[in-house]
């Protein structure tokens, strides 16, 4: 999961619990400008985790810029969802055009666009 900056808190935990919720562990990435905050839900999100009895790593956060991203993109994972700002439009289109060709199901929100899915 690839969040953008704003409502870092909502974005990541929306997409962290739907995850958990349907069996599967989540990899969520923050934008460069809230990374602050990943290390701080992570925190959060394992104390619950460990407090229902589950594992604390079945959710990571990575931080970092695009190359941190790209390399979320290019891993083995059976969905990503990505949302993307006017900032990165140009960026956003190719990630999902590759996404479409290689993951079972993408979601994601661009902006003009919002919340599309596509399975290969």
């Amino acid at each position: 999961m690839i969040a953008p900056w704003n409502y870092p808190f909502h974005n990541m935990l929306n997409h962290i619990i739907s995850g958990l919720f349907a069996g599967n562990a989540v990899v969520s990435k923050p934008s460069e400008y809230t990374s602050w905050s990943g290390g701080y839900f992570l925190r959060l999100v394992r104390e619950v985790l460990v407090a229902a009895g589950h594992s604390p790593d079945l959710v990571q956060v990575v931080t970092g810029f695009a190359d941190a991203g790209a390399a979320l993109v290019a891993s083995n994972v059976d969905k990503i969802i990505f949302t993307g700002s006017p900032g990165v439009r140009d960026w956003s289109w190719l990630v999902v055009s590759y996404l479409c060709r290689r993951v079972p199901c993408v979601g994601w929100c661009l902006p003009g666009h919002c919340c599309h899915h596509c399975y290969s």
